[in-house]
């Protein structure tokens, strides 16, 4: 995010166009654009993303950050046997 924005590419995180440069946060990046939080947290906000799109047949989960080895597979590990699992329960899918 800061080296997008350092270079010129607020745009590229803003809901709106008019929006605001300086009003791409950290904390708006966060909250309106990034999945986060605990896995029943991360799995409804699949199930908004969802009912807000529609369907759709793939997620892509992306980590930019391996700074915390542990971290980022413990974060990989939880999304495929407790948010997924959530998620495929509430679309009524297999586990």
């Amino acid at each position: 995010m800061r080296k997008l924005i350092g270079n010129g590419r607020p745009e590229l995180f803003k809901g709106q166009p008019d929006m605001a440069d300086a009003d791409v946060t950290h904390d708006y990046v966060m909250n309106s654009l990034v999945i986060h939080g605990t896995p029943p947290q991360v799995a409804e906000q699949i199930l908004d993303l969802r009912r807000r799109t529609g369907a759709f047949g793939t997620l892509v989960y992306a980590g930019h950050d391996w700074a915390d080895v542990a971290l980022s597979r413990r974060s990989m590990a939880l999304m495929a046997t407790e948010v997924m699992p959530l998620v495929n329960r509430e679309l009524g899918e297999e586990e």
